[in-house]
């Protein structure tokens, strides 16, 4: 039987709307505050603003009535809201990079798919340390995709041990699906442990760009990276929007949500050069 998130964190439908509502609105107003960082995507980003805030009134107003195709609205609008927030996490990653590049000179690809890279670990661990929920809502997903598989299980142990929350605070379907006591490990030792291990990929990963970049040089090979750096952020996204929006995993995870995500996050990242 799998584990309702929206139970578990006491989320509603209203609640959940209004969150990305709100989160659209930052994100419309960054994108218009920083533009002029590259030419070709400047009137992109303006379309992108105003597509997430057209997106989530729209889909307030389906909550709102009764009359409504609900679940088609949700469903399909979810996809361009999706992929909208994607391009603007990589126009911001490339603000940064332009920021990055007038301190070290150094080549655009490597640099842009290193913050897209690490970003979203970043984001993630920082809002573990203040909201303590995402690895419990990583130990929900996991259980309900694994269907009691051994390395779910595994997965699960890890999850409920790397979280900030205390043992005695951990909600009641969590510690049932839980096999094993969480070490005693404090907050400062999993932040830390969590931060070496995210330097750690982030320097392999930036090892295998210089590598491919400047000795191999093979543009294949830089895409497929580039997919790989992209895949972080995507995973962020689902939690993101899943968790905190009124969306289910599942929506998110379809595979006409990730063809349109990996293609908008490509041809941003390379017109982002000109």
């Amino acid at each position: 039987m799998e584990i309702d998130v929206n139970e578990v964190f006491d989320t509603d439908s209203d609640q959940s709307v209004d969150f990305e509502i709100i989160f659209a609105s930052v994100m419309a107003s960054t994108l218009l505050a920083i533009s002029g960082i590259s030419p070709s995507l400047d009137k992109w980003s303006v379309f992108a603003a105003l597509g997430l805030l057209l997106f989530t009134m729209t889909r307030r107003m389906a909550i709102d009535n009764p009359y409504s195709a609900e679940d088609k609205i949700m469903v399909g609008s979810i996809i361009f809201i999706f992929v909208l927030t994607a391009y603007g996490v990589v126009y911001i990653s490339i603000y940064l990079t332009s920021m990055f590049q007038q301190w070290i000179d150094i080549a655009y690809l490597p640099v842009i798919s290193l913050f897209l890279f690490i970003l979203p670990y970043a984001a993630l661990l920082l809002y573990e340390f203040v909201y303590r929920d995402f690895f419990l809502w990583a130990s929900i997903i996991t259980y309900n995709k694994t269907e009691g598989a051994s390395y779910g299980q595994k997965l699960i142990d890890i999850s409920l041990s790397a979280s900030t929350i205390n043992q005695n605070e951990i909600p009641e379907p969590l510690k049932n699906i839980n096999s094993s006591e969480t070490p005693t490990i404090n907050t400062g030792q999993r932040i830390g442990i969590t931060m070496a291990i995210i330097a750690f990929m982030g320097i392999l990963y930036a090892i295998t760009w210089i590598l491919t970049y400047y000795v191999i040089d093979m543009e294949f090979v830089q895409a497929l990276l580039l997919l790989a750096s992209s895949m972080p952020l995507m995973g962020m996204l689902e939690f993101w929007y899943s968790r905190h929006g009124n969306s289910s995993h599942s929506d998110l995870t379809s595979l006409y949500l990730r063809i349109p995500y990996f293609t908008v996050v490509l041809l941003t990242v390379y017109r982002g050069q000109f």
